[in-house]
């Protein structure tokens, strides 16, 4: 009984980092990302809505100056993005972004977008 006991003990402390290892493996390797829609226009923006590594976040409308967070995303920074809205006019803009190459490292922070006007919007990252 004894002898068994410890050699479930070696086991389990040999085996110990492995299974915490896999258990927190995606907490550990794959930033949180938070997904911020900043509006940089100066008139007001209805329907915004970002395609975001593969999930619709939908921001709805935005002031002028204003800005909407989402998150946090446990996932990888994706390669490119797809932002539309829609401005007081009442015509629809989309503009997709590269993001990827906007951000040097896969590390948690925000991914700030920023509505410049109808037909530019700027990708920027921001660290905790």
């Amino acid at each position: 009984m004894h002898v068994e006991h410890v050699a479930m003990r070696l086991v389990l402390m040999r085996e110990l980092p492995a299974i915490l290892l896999f258990a927190f493996g995606c907490d550990l390797f794959t930033p949180n990302l938070h997904v911020v829609v900043r509006n940089g226009t100066s008139g007001e923006i209805d329907h915004a809505i970002v395609t975001f590594a593969d999930r619709d976040i939908h921001i709805g409308a935005l002031p002028s100056g204003a800005h909407s967070s989402y998150g946090p995303i446990v996932t990888d920074v994706p390669v490119d993005a797809t932002l539309s809205w829609q401005t007081a006019d009442g015509r629809q803009h989309t503009q997709r972004v590269k993001v990827k190459s906007q951000i040097r490292e896969n590390r948690s922070g925000d991914v700030v977008f920023t509505i410049v006007d109808a037909d530019r919007v700027e990708v920027s990252f921001d660290r905790p």
